[in-house]
């Protein structure tokens, strides 16, 4: 048992430990704080509704157009739930070597060119949690 979690935590606590060594070097030691207060509240949450949000609720298929989604972001989504232009999740699926800073013009592109007719795309996350919440399952 000892052995297991040494092994399934130990990595988790290395790096922990790791991060709060270089925060306190650096005279930050008390960000380590707000890491485990977020960690122990929103940042599940929003990691969870990101992943609904990219792939939850489309079509099951291997062309991105359909199994992938683009999320409109406001200015609290990007705070919170998509940080560095994730909501551009097509865009990334499309070309994964493109910088974040990059994709909503990719999007721009797309939507100028005419190759997002077919694709699934949501007007904000609360739209994403809708069709999620009415889902059915077969």
């Amino acid at each position: 048992m000892l052995r297991n979690l040494t092994r399934n935590f130990g990595p988790v606590a290395l790096t922990n430990l790791t991060l709060f060594g270089i925060l306190l070097a650096l005279g930050h030691g008390s960000l380590y704080a707000a890491w485990l207060l977020a960690n122990a509240t929103t940042f599940s949450a929003f990691v969870r509704i990101r992943a609904m949000a990219e792939h939850a609720v489309t079509e099951t298929s291997e062309d991105p157009f359909l199994n992938t989604r683009t999320t409109d972001a406001n200015l609290l989504a990007r705070l919170t739930v998509a940080p560095h232009h994730v909501n551009y999740h097509l865009e990334h699926h499309l070309l994964p070597t493109a910088p974040h800073y990059r994709l909503k013009r990719l999007h721009t592109l797309l939507v100028e060119r005419g190759a997002y007719e077919s694709a699934s795309h949501a007007m904000g996350y609360l739209d994403v949690m809708r069709r999620v919440a009415g889902a059915t399952r077969a």
